[in-house]
């Protein structure tokens, strides 16, 4: 079923207003996962008017990640090779939703914060991005090291793209599918932030930024400091040179 969680209230009242998908990058998260469901706002959505599907693009996990997303009701896509470019791509192919809200599945992103993401796209934007450096990192969420990067990458690519942007490596985002469908994404691993902006300031659509608290992640991380800093910051000189 397309959006199963609509069986929760009247289908009639929910369709006048644009479908979501949830959109749950994934792989090994099940002490993250778990918490990410619980925060979801899937009944302040519904009562808003908006039918909803859960959609993980699981990175082909070897813990409970997937039992767990399945038991919440979620659709659940393997994705084929490794990365999370490749899954946010495999994803976004098969999305059902008119918006897509993307966070990760770590329990670090503010899903509370979702209503207002989709309240910005209902104002007329194509991508929102939540700016962790606009809002609040909680302590110890981040490594000095990894504020340091995503300060250099995003002033980076503030500059090559002329579009100021204070947290390019954000994981949370939402857009209008069939506009970031049309991008043309080829990211497979790290670097699939820092392309959906880029491409979206090349496109011309309309971005904002919305200030987000970053809260401590369950489990470990699975981004590498320095090798895949250096990795998003070539994928954007590459982008820039229209590559």
């Amino acid at each position: 079923m397309m959006f199963p969680q609509l069986a929760q209230k009247g289908q009639t009242a929910a369709l006048r207003r644009p479908s979501v998908t949830i959109l749950l990058p994934a792989k090994n998260e099940e002490d993250g996962i778990e918490a990410t469901f619980s925060a979801l706002p899937i009944p302040r959505l519904l009562e808003l008017g908006y039918p909803v599907e859960i959609l993980v693009a699981d990175g082909r996990s070897h813990d409970r990640t997937r039992d767990v997303a399945e038991g919440h009701g979620a659709r659940v896509i393997q994705q084929l090779g490794s990365g999370k470019g490749r899954g946010v791509r495999t994803a976004l192919d098969i999305a059902k939703g008119d918006y897509v809200v993307m966070l990760d599945a770590d329990a670090t992103y503010p899903a509370r914060a979702i209503p207002a993401f989709i309240a910005t796209l209902d104002e007329g934007y194509d991508v929102v991005m939540g700016s962790r450096f606009l809002g609040r990192i909680e302590p110890g969420a981040m490594k000095t090291v990894n504020r340091v990067g995503n300060h250099g990458l995003s002033a980076l690519a503030s500059v090559l793209f002329r579009r100021r942007c204070t947290d390019v490596c954000t994981g949370m985002w939402a857009f209008r599918r069939d506009v970031v469908r049309g991008l043309g994404l080829t990211s497979k691993h790290f670097e699939v932030e820092a392309e959906l902006f880029a491409r979206s300031v090349v496109a011309g659509l309309r971005i904002t930024e919305l200030p987000i608290t970053y809260g401590c992640r369950a489990g470990e991380t699975k981004l590498g400091s320095v090798r895949d800093g250096l990795r998003i910051g070539m994928a954007l000189v590459r982008y820039r040179l229209g590559r």
